[in-house]
């Protein structure tokens, strides 16, 4: 049995195959076990201490301290404030408390468990479970087919490479499931759920979560937002979103610089879509109203049922008035264009739902008459006209019944649109599809 002590400097001390203690004091040392169960004190400075191969017990003391793991009988002693220390673990291990960074080392499926303090706990090459447990920690699966569970806290998971399966729980976690088909759960709390490469499968649970499946244009990922107020990023329309009534106002942000003259279309029971880029994008709503949004480029936006708000943005766009039957307010809507630019932009209106026009299909109406614009709403019911704009209500009308008192027998109100602050359009703004 040896004791061997250091000084104040960076000392080396190297024990016997007896059973060892090692004193580094001061300085920055490394202390080296062997086979016996050894005891190691770093005292100050930043220590490596290294038992070897048998149940030792180890203690850094003041400094970032690094610990090397390969027995379940090693004991980790730190106190509270004595720096950011690291445990390199050849065996499945739970940090001590105190203790703030675990590394699974070698390559052998092995399993790592944080503890109630902010803990960063990173993987090997093969499969491993970590477990952040409290505090707001950071996880990283590295290689391999990896579990990942967060804990309490507001935790970063990093699935890395391979099929991982990362959960978060109570507070607002990022969960980045890197390559690999990954499973991504951010329960409670509002997360942040990143799929990466591969055909991931995210769900947000409760809260107010954004779910992005990641940017390549061959994935297909599924996304479920849950309850609450959920954003999800669509990079590649092969993407599945799932959503049912009642679970919030949920929104999709459409990255259209990666592909150019596309389009996408809200499913039921999601609200709002924003395309996002420069390039040229068509948007089509669903029956419920729905905030529509264009980009820099030329947008198709179509509210479909529903009183819907289209915002075009930059670009020359085309606001479309259909549907599958002739019309009425509750099978088209009344839809605000914010932002229509007269001589820019057009309104499209389709014959198959307008039934009363006879202009023909084309910019304008060849049909001069079917078009007018006039000063209140009162001039519109009375109109000869077949599409009325008031400039008082800055409303559009569709007026088949021509010049008797109110729209038709189609609908009391007659109302297609809101152009929001125009004060006149022109014929030359419209174009009349089949």
């Amino acid at each position: 049995m040896a004791t061997l002590i250091g000084d104040n400097f960076n000392n080396v001390l190297r024990g016997t195959p007896e059973r060892d203690s090692l004193l580094g004091l001061g300085g920055n040392d490394r202390l080296f076990g062997f086979q016996q169960n050894d005891t190691l004190g770093g005292g100050d400075g930043n220590d490596l201490l290294n038992g070897g191969t048998g149940g030792d017990r180890l203690s850094g003391g003041r400094g970032n301290d690094v610990y090397f793991v390969d027995n379940r009988r090693d004991r980790i002693v730190e106190s509270v404030n004595q720096g950011i220390d690291i445990i390199r673990t050849f065996i499945t291990f739970t940090l001590p408390n105190h203790v703030e960074r675990l590394i699974l080392s070698g390559n052998r499926a092995i399993n790592g468990t944080g503890n109630r303090d902010d803990n960063t706990l990173s993987g090997n090459r093969a499969n491993n479970l970590l477990q952040g447990l409290g505090g707001n920690d950071i996880l990283g699966g590295g290689g391999g087919n990896d579990t990942l569970n967060g804990g309490t806290g507001d935790d970063r998971l990093l699935g890395g490479d391979g099929n991982d399966t990362a959960s978060g729980d109570a507070g607002d976690d990022t969960i980045d499931g890197g390559t690999g088909n990954d499973l991504l759960n951010g329960n409670g709390g509002r997360d942040e759920l990143l799929g990466g490469l591969g055909d991931d499968t995210l769900t947000g649970g409760e809260g107010d979560d954004t779910l992005n499946g990641g940017t390549s244009l061959r994935d297909s990922d599924r996304l479920t937002g849950g309850t609450g107020n959920d954003t999800y990023v669509i990079n590649a329309t092969t993407d599945v979103i799932v959503e049912l009534a009642n679970e919030g106002i949920d929104s999709v942000l459409l990255v259209a610089n990666v592909y150019d003259g596309a389009s996408f279309t809200l499913s039921e029971a999601l609200e709002d879509l924003e395309i996002q880029g420069t390039r040229s994008f068509d948007g089509f709503g669903n029956a419920i109203g729905n905030v529509l949004k264009g980009n820099a480029g030329n947008n198709t936006l179509n509210g479909n049922a529903g009183n819907d708000f289209l915002t075009g943005n930059d670009g020359s766009d085309r606001f479309v008035f259909s549907a599958s039957s002739a019309f009425t307010t509750t099978a088209v809507g009344i839809d605000t264009i914010t932002d229509f630019v007269t001589g820019t932009d057009k309104i499209v209106l389709s014959k198959a739902t307008f039934t009363a026009l006879t202009s023909a299909i084309g910019t304008g109406f060849s049909v001069a008459a079917e078009f007018a614009d006039v000063a209140t709403d009162a001039l519109a019911e009375t109109s000869a006209a077949t599409v009325v704009f008031s400039r008082d209500s800055e409303k559009l009308f569709y007026n088949p019944n021509g010049t008797a008192v109110g729209f038709g027998a189609v609908d009391a109100s007659g109302a297609i649109a809101i152009l929001f602050n125009i004060n006149t359009v022109v014929a030359t703004d419209f174009e009349i599809v089949a």
